[in-house]
């Protein structure tokens, strides 16, 4: 028995759980893999398929560690979940869900999709399972972030019933199961503090909601007990798990034994003693092993996501991943690592990165400083600096994280903050309302990864917003109309953004790029300055922008070549002393302070530099840095 293990990025990686790798990483995938299932093809090979947000599906035989055809291409979206099911006719099949709102079934033999996708949804589709129905029909079950849920039928390609709203927020798993009287139902949860079980034939709802928690339920599974009991087991950000048998509607759910933290990853397991157990994995980096009977803690230690499985020798086991990132093993019958004589020191495996956070900081019209902070959820966090507490509560809009925050001070004194996203849009929000200001911006075509605002010589306020898409985008802030054309010109994604006002008032934007260069734009005409500045060797990871107090404006670059440059944003030219830096830097800021540019810089620590620079006349010439080794 093998996990197969998706990461974020690209690679899938197949261990035997004895502390190996069973192969090579499997490579292919270009962006981070979402999503993983696993199937038996006709002629007997083991199979994964993974989903990416590269837009395609991946199907990868375990045993020859290679992939089987080429990527299953078709959605314009991340390829958000998967699950396989084998038809009536012996085809193996995957169906993909993506937040192109569609869903797609593949056969998994040929490599070919199996007739046109499913387009019933109108939202990111983040969750699909598969079901036999009693009639012997094979369903696709797929839930969506608008709350909707449909179920088809995989031979005919008909809707099952009528597509319901699941009263769970947005769907974020989905769990199929048999009831002992042979009614074959899905369990629904999302964002609400509550989950749902419904009669897939029918598309009715059994019972009334599954209530109990007092936090989002975001993680659902489902086990069958040795006694022919099905449990639904729920995991919430309230910190516990509870359990259901639904066979035993009236019961109360028992809940797990202590408060532990948000649980974000949920899995269950029978062990060979007949007991049922439920393993779960929050936002504490702990892994805990439950009975399901009476919430007894089992087993306690450091992870985050869990898989469990039955190894070759036949013991039941569990695989856990966590942020900042290792994978282990672990024996559920032991509680001993598989790879390891002593508990307290496993050995790792590196899996997952971890989160990346955004701030940008403004000073409210009475007084009050606030940061905004973004990055670990799909919320926008406005936080009062010498109150140390939420200015009004997070703000909700974005389906998914932010990667960019940028603020604004409005003429008449309003203070906004602008926010990028992975879920392609840009938002505009009034810090102290605590509101919306319009629709989303909707231009880009993939993440929002860079964010930056300006005013225009005639007042208007602008953001300009920059994406994995390569291009940048100029817009008003109150209107979100564009101001101009598309900014386009770099070849690879644009990873920072800043703005400044050059002399004789022209405003410009700064981008910087995973293609190594730096490009700076007029913001009226959208019509590059000056050439790119290319000098770096390595993608550009930040940048900002300061005025010395001759009235020339600077941009201070930092590159994955491990440097720091500095450029006339005027002239094009680069100026000054080339920084060598101990490490990547992944943050920068400017400033000024007794006539002196003072840069700050943050990577593997904190370093504060001042430098004075010459006269244009006198500045000399930077030297290449070495490439890094």
């Amino acid at each position: 028995m093998v996990a197969v293990i998706g990461c974020g990025d690209g690679t899938v990686r197949v261990s035997d759980l004895t502390g190996e790798c069973a192969s090579s990483p499997l490579t292919g995938h270009t962006e981070a893999v979402l999503a993983v299932a696993t199937a038996v093809l006709p002629d007997g090979r083991v199979v994964a398929v993974t989903g990416s947000e590269d837009g395609t599906a991946r199907v990868w035989d375990l045993q020859a560690g290679t992939a089987v055809g080429g990527p299953l291409s078709g959605h314009t979206g991340d390829v958000m979940a998967v699950a396989t099911a084998v038809l009536p006719d012996g085809r193996v099949v995957a169906v993909t869900g993506s937040d192109d709102s569609t869903a797609r079934v593949w056969d998994l033999s040929a490599g070919t999709p199996v007739g046109e996708p499913f387009r019933g949804h109108s939202n990111w589709l983040a969750a699909v399972a598969t079901a036999v129905l009693a009639d012997g029909r094979v369903v696709a079950v797929t839930g969506d972030w608008s709350d909707m849920a449909h179920v088809w039928d995989l031979s005919t390609r008909e809707a099952v019933c009528p597509a319901r709203s699941h009263g769970t927020d947005r769907i974020s798993a989905l769990a199929t199961m048999v009831l002992p009287d042979g009614r074959v139902v899905a369990v629904t949860c999302g964002w609400s503090t509550q989950a749902r079980v419904w009669d897939l034939a029918s598309g009715d709802a059994i019972g009334g909601p599954l209530t109990g928690h007092t936090g989002r339920v975001v993680a659902a599974t489902t086990v069958a007990l040795p006694d022919g009991r099905g449990l639904v087991v729920t995991g919430s950000y309230d910190g516990t798990v509870r359990t259901w048998d639904l066979a035993a509607p009236q019961s109360e759910p028992t809940p797990s034994g202590r408060r532990v933290g948000r649980k974000t990853a949920l899995a269950t397991a029978v062990l060979p003693d007949g007991r049922g157990v439920a393993i779960t994995a929050g936002w504490d980096n702990r892994v805990r092993v439950w009975h399901l009977a009476d919430g007894e803690l089992l087993m306690e230690n450091t992870i985050g996501a869990v898989w469990t499985f039955t190894s070759r020798q036949g013991r039941h086991c569990l695989a856990s991943g966590r942020w900042g990132g290792t994978t282990r093993s672990w024996d559920l019958i032991s509680h001993m690592p598989l790879n390891a004589n002593d508990p307290e020191h496993p050995r790792s495996r590196s899996l997952h990165e971890p989160p990346e956070i955004a701030a940008a900081t403004a000073v409210l019209p009475d007084g009050r400083v606030v940061a905004v902070l973004v990055g670990w959820d799909d919320m926008v966090h406005p936080w009062d600096i010498a109150a140390g507490t939420h200015l009004g509560g997070p703000l909700a809009g974005h389906i998914d994280t932010p990667l960019a925050v940028a603020t604004a001070v409005l003429p008449e004194g309003r203070v906004l903050a602008v926010t990028g996203s992975r879920d392609r849009t840009a938002r505009v929000w009034d810090l102290m309302a605590g509101a919306p200001v319009g629709e989303p911006f909707t231009c880009h075509k993939g993440e929002v990864t860079a964010v930056a605002t300006a005013v225009l010589g005639d007042g208007r306020a602008v953001a300009v917003t920059g994406g994995r898409d390569k291009e940048a985008h100029v817009w008003d802030l109150l209107t979100g109309t564009p101001v101009c054309g598309p900014l386009t010109g770099h070849s690879g994604q644009i990873t920072a953004l800043a703005t400044a006002e050059l002399a004789g008032g022209r405003v410009v934007a700064v981008t910087g790029s995973a293609d190594r260069t730096v490009r700076v734009w007029d913001l009226v005409t959208g019509a590059p300055v000056s050439d790119p500045l290319d000098r770096h060797l390595g993608g550009i990871t930040t940048l900002a922008v300061t005025e010395l107090p001759d009235g020339r404006v600077i941009a201070v670059t930092g590159s994955q070549d491990i440097s720091a440059r500095v450029w006339d944003l005027a002239t094009g030219a680069a100026v000054g002393p080339l920084l060598r830096l101990p490490a990547v830097p992944t943050a920068v800021r400017a400033g000024v302070a007794d006539g002196r540019a003072v840069i700050a810089l943050a990577g593997d620590g904190l370093a504060v530099v001042s430098l004075s620079f010459p006269e244009p006349a006198s500045w000399p010439s930077q030297p290449q840095p070495q490439s890094p080794s």
